[in-house]
């Protein structure tokens, strides 16, 4: 913790704690709203085919 907080220029452990979170919320709220935006421009699993590289990852990485 201690290189994470010399790197960020942070001081206490309650700083780190609110950077944490901050990156929770914003990842997660990421994953919340993808659906709804991949369904907005009508975009599905389906449309990326069966292969698991150009298919199923591709998708994947393209809704994250």
């Amino acid at each position: 913790m201690r290189k994470l907080k010399e790197k960020w220029g942070i001081h206490s452990n309650f700083q780190l704690v609110i950077i944490f979170i901050v990156f929770a919320i914003t990842g997660s709220s990421s994953v919340y709203v993808a659906k709804p935006f991949l369904q907005f421009i009508n975009l599905d699993r389906s449309h990326f085919g069966e292969d698991f590289f150009f298919g199923g990852l591709g998708y994947y990485l393209l809704r994250i």
